[in-house]
């Protein structure tokens, strides 16, 4: 996050390397709806996209907020051309997962139970198999 408060009359922070700060996805954000109030939307996606592409290819934010699912919902909501089909996809694909998922149930939560049976699965598979090929017990 910016160490200063954004205003519409604010400059990206574009700080990539070294110890500084740069504005994180949701400052974009912030700074975008500013501008928007303050010079209306046409000027401000104009002036915002400009903004944008001015960062270089180095610069975190411009990696990284494009697979943020908050940060792509709203630049694709405001018709701002700065995503791309990688990102789209990314995007995309962490939603699906989210819902398939549902939210009741994660990740985290099914592989507590089902990698131990799984594994408890494959260790009697083996057992069965030996046991069957070698005969070690007549049935």
């Amino acid at each position: 996050m910016a160490d200063e408060v954004i205003t519409a009359n604010s400059y990206p922070d574009y700080n990539s390397i070294g110890l500084g700060s740069s504005w994180s996805c949701s400052d974009w954000i912030t700074w975008h709806k500013l501008l928007k109030d303050a010079i209306g939307k046409d000027r401000a996606d104009s002036l915002w996209v400009k903004a944008w592409e001015g960062q270089s290819s180095f610069a975190n934010n411009y990696n990284w907020c494009k697979y943020d699912s908050t940060w792509n919902d709203y630049v694709k909501s405001e018709k701002l051309s700065v995503t791309n089909l990688i990102s789209d996809a990314v995007v995309g694909g962490k939603k699906i997962g989210e819902n398939v998922l549902g939210g009741v149930v994660n990740a985290s939560n099914i592989f507590k139970w089902a990698l131990p049976i799984l594994i408890l699965a494959a260790i009697l598979f083996v057992i069965f198999y030996f046991v069957k090929k070698y005969k070690l017990i007549s049935v």
